[in-house]
């Protein structure tokens, strides 16, 4: 992947709704670097200067300083965390270049000369190490503002680092703001500051204004002054007001309450232990107890979560990152916990497709650290909350709740998810309207992933006019930010020509960029495309590997269409009991058309004894999920009274139902039931239509049918010429009831 230098502003607030005692100081380091080699700014020392100016009004103590290189940087850095003292408030304000690289954030000290990826993190200064610093004070209050560059200063393309900054959530009580969303550029500015610090010195001063109102009025000035192409977002985890300018004091003169609440909206061990050491039986000391509990994993556990989240959430490699979540888990991460939990519901990316043993087993294990997070407001601890209810507990209407909660505070999975519960009906209505508001929030936010959903809107004309081209735009930009499923949409419809030009070899290359990155479907696509030779070159073997390669990352299809090669022998030796694992395993993922198979092989006998009730069983269930050859088999037996009483009404219903579903042979059926009016009413004008519909559709019974049909003169104006000839045909192209009928008529 091309790295593109980040021009960010990014805002990340850990602001903590809190009473600061009067003795309080509140510190600031602020820093401009502009005076670079390859790409100097113009702006950053403009926006430090008034930064620091602002500050000052706000009272707090401020260093200013500019242009330093690495060394002077990080002893900065330093120097500021040290003079942090338990009860002061914290701001570190940095203007300059900044990169991304595997989901770390690095700011880039003037005089850098970065000529490989792997330079980046010698060269560069972490933010987490601003961050760890800051922290290691043991202060409540810390507020971190990156303002970094909007082009790339160096010119070697780089492989793994990513455009735009990553996400990052904060801890209880703490905001992040980000200038633009997660993976896009800010813009420099075209004046004295930057677009974003510009509108946001405009109201940092404003007394009366929450700080989410300070970020929501920044927010609409900067999108409407980039004409839409840059958009702050934030990542809320406030459980209070805060505010900047002019705070209004809340009186407390409860001593545990007001040490209660410090210690509740501080979240950390150091100030939870601090109540239960002067209140060890006090009012508050069993939900102190609980929330100690819940502590978030050592370092290590929460490196390797920064690392699975980037991984899974703006890389989009749902494999590595179920790698690293399973390391994180194993060290005591709950949130890693809870992401394996949702992995192993799904049945993705997981090696061994869903297994909700796992998927509960590891929600147990997070519930009772994520649920008293999430009741205490922090935003990632909501969301996660709200997965588990509803894959693991199916308990739609809390989840949509929390679900609810995190994305009001500007949570983009949790939007995404929240439309999703829309465009289903989880537990609600369907609502087109809302799910589509919920995919341009999360947009707007920076989701590619709504990109694609929204995407689809317009394809399927889910609450929207059909547009297809937009929808294709859509498609094309969330696939282009690094999407799997439009990634995977995109060659899809470049393989069948929807909507774009087919190309089906192109299609094959795509789909494999995206089965490497882990995408199960497309792997299963990869196997279709060798199996019937479009786009490559037919090949068996092939075929089966990326078959195999799709089950391993949990693909229904791919599961099934393997389970269909051991059935019939085809590239591997034949063992029906493998395919009927591999079209349970499927069948577990919801894959209807799996259960079918699994009913075809209870009627033949096929590695298990054959059962027409257990088949009609499996064809009833799988009818029920939308399977039309379901349907159809189930007019069939109702029609011949396999495994039931003949029932020729019965088999009608099954007929249409499979119809509507888009079955043609269904048609066949039922056209000879209406002709010789059998299960209900006689209509030979309908049957000739039905047979008609058949034939056009390429049905060679429905062919040979209407034929004879028009032969006779049966429910159609005869044409004995057409029909000879039709019949013919049909006869030619392997109708043996064509044959025979031929041979009736000495035709």
């Amino acid at each position: 992947m091309e790295l593109r230098s980040v021009n960010w502003v990014l805002s990340a607030v850990l602001l903590f709704s809190m009473l600061v005692p009067v003795e309080a100081a509140r510190r600031a380091l602020v820093i401009g670097n502009g005076q670079y080699r390859h790409a100097p700014l113009s702006n950053p020392a403009n926006d430090a200067t008034d930064m620091a100016q602002a500050l000052k009004q706000l009272d707090f103590q401020v260093t200013l300083l500019s242009d330093l290189d690495r060394s002077e940087l990080r002893g900065a850095i330093r120097q500021f965390g040290n003079n942090l003292a338990e009860d002061d408030v914290g701001l570190f304000y940095y203007a300059g270049h900044g990169m991304q690289l595997d989901g770390e954030n690095f700011l880039i000290p003037v005089g850098s000369d970065i000529q490989a990826e792997d330079e980046i993190p010698d060269e560069g200064v972490s933010v987490n190490a601003v961050l760890r610093k800051m922290n290691a004070a043991g202060n409540h209050t810390n507020i971190l503002i990156l303002d970094a560059c909007r082009n790339n200063p160096f010119q070697s393309e780089f492989r793994s680092a990513s455009r735009g900054l990553r996400r990052i959530d904060g801890p209880v009580g703490s905001i992040i703001a980000f200038s633009t969303a997660p993976g896009s550029v800010a813009a420099d500015g075209e004046g004295r500051n930057g677009l974003y610090t510009r509108h946001l010195l405009n109201y940092l001063r404003t007394s009366g204004l929450t700080l989410q109102q300070v970020f929501t009025r920044v927010r609409n000035d900067v999108r409407q002054g980039s004409g839409g192409k840059q958009i702050p977002w934030e990542s809320s985890a406030l459980t209070g007001d805060v505010y900047l300018a002019g705070a209004p004091q809340k009186a407390v003169t409860d001593g545990e309450a007001l040490l209660w609440q410090l210690a509740q909206e501080d979240g950390s061990e150091l100030m939870l232990n601090k109540y239960l050491a002067r209140h060890p039986e006090g009012r508050f000391a069993a939900k102190a107890k609980a929330m100690l509990q819940r502590e978030l994993g050592a370092d290590m556990a929460r490196e390797l979560l920064v690392r699975a989240d980037y991984l899974y959430f703006d890389n989009h490699d749902e494999v590595a990152a179920f790698k690293l979540y399973q390391q994180a888990a194993k060290q005591g991460n709950p949130s890693a916990m809870a992401s394996l939990a949702k992995m192993w519901a799904h049945g993705r990316a997981t090696g061994f497709g869903k297994d909700m043993e796992k998927a509960r087993y590891w929600a147990t294990q997070a519930m009772p650290k994520i649920r008293p997070l999430a009741e205490l407001g922090h935003v990632s601890s909501q969301y996660q909350y709200a997965v588990l209810l509803k894959n693991i507990d199916e308990d739609h209407e809390t989840a949509r709740h929390y679900y609810e909660l995190a994305a009001h505070q500007g949570h983009m999975s949790a939007m995404n998810n929240l439309a999703g519960i829309y465009t289903d009906g989880d537990g609600v209505e369907v609502d087109y309207g809302k799910a589509n508001a919920w995919y341009q929030r999360a947009i707007d936010a920076g989701s590619a992933t709504a990109l694609s959903n929204l995407g689809s809107a317009y394809l399927l004309g889910r609450g929207v006019s059909i547009n297809l081209a937009k929808g294709l735009a859509l498609k094309r930009e969330s696939a282009q930010r690094g999407d799997l499923s439009a990634q995977y949409d995109m060659a899809k419809m470049i393989r069948d020509g929807e909507g774009i030009e087919a190309d089906p070899a192109r299609a094959v290359a795509l789909f494999r960029k995206v089965a490497e990155r882990g995408h199960g479907d497309a792997a299963a696509a990869l196997g279709y495309a060798y199996s019937v030779g479009k786009g490559v070159e037919q090949d068996d073997e092939l075929a089966l590997q990326w078959y195999q390669t799709g089950v391993k990352l949990g693909s229904a299809w791919a599961m099934e269409n393997l389970g269909t090669r051991y059935l019939d022998g085809r590239g591997v030796e034949q063992d029906h009991s493998e395919a009927l694992r591999l079209f349970r395993r499927a069948m577990t993922l919801g894959k209807s058309s799996a259960i079918r198979r699994m009913g075809v092989m209870y009627e033949k006998g096929q590695g298990v004894s054959k059962d027409l009730d257990r088949a009609n069983q499996l064809y009833l269930q799988a009818a029920e999920e939308g399977d039309a050859q379901a349907m159809y088999f189930l007019g069939i037996n109702y029609d011949h009274g396999l495994g039931f009483s003949s029932d020729d009404r019965k088999a009608r219903q099954w007929y249409r139902k499979a119809i509507n579903e888009g079955n043609i042979a269904a048609a066949v059926e039922l056209g000879y039931l209406l002709s010789k009016g059998k299960g209900g009413h006689q209509d030979e004008q309908q049957a000739a239509e039905l047979y008609r519909q058949a034939y056009e559709q390429g049905n060679l019974q429905g062919k040979a049918y209407y034929a004879i049909a028009l032969y006779n003169g049966d429910g159609v104006t005869r044409d004995r010429k057409l029909g000879a000839r039709l019949l013919q045909e049909a006869a030619r192209e392997g109708s043996q009831w064509a044959q025979r009928q031929l041979e009736q008529l000495r035709l």
